[in-house]
């Protein structure tokens, strides 16, 4: 059955048929192929072709990026490399060595491990020094210790 929806993507109404839906808004065709997730922070955007959809990262989050580090390279895993790196204060989560004080590479390392189905999601992911992340390599952690991982205070 068709009914008369609002488009949350430039606020006509249309008639909506149960295939306008995306994120639990309705969109109209028009809207629809040009409305994405970022992968980033999660935020609903619009591109302004379907070209650009495939960056998959909202203008908010790009400038954040060139902001921070003064590159305009804006490649999803870059970006979401920053974002761990940066919640986890540039320290690592396993052993608390950081870059500054003890001149150790950080890496971004996924909780559960992508060849056992995880996700490249801030959630998923830590940073990790080369030394705990090649040792710890695609082993998947107890529910337990990876809580811990993630919950552990940062002391800065």
């Amino acid at each position: 059955m068709r009914t008369r929806k609002v488009c949350e993507g430039c606020k006509n109404t249309f008639y909506a048929d149960g295939e306008d839906i995306l994120y639990d808004n309705y969109y109209c065709s028009f809207c629809l192929p040009f409305m994405q997730k970022c992968v980033v922070c999660g935020q609903i955007f619009k591109t302004k072709s379907e070209v650009l959809s495939e960056i998959g990262i909202c203008k908010g989050c790009r400038d954040e990026f060139k902001i921070n580090t003064g590159s305009n390279f804006a490649s999803p895993w870059l970006i979401i490399r920053f974002k761990v790196f940066q919640r986890d204060a540039f320290t690592c989560r396993y052993c608390g060595r950081s870059p500054l004080e003890d001149k150790v590479k950080l890496h971004c390392d996924h909780i559960v491990p992508r060849v056992r189905g995880g996700e490249d999601e801030l959630e998923n992911l830590v940073t990790a020094c080369s030394d705990c992340n090649s040792g710890k390599v695609d082993i998947l952690l107890e529910k337990d210790i990876a809580r811990k991982i993630i919950q552990r205070k940062l002391f800065i």
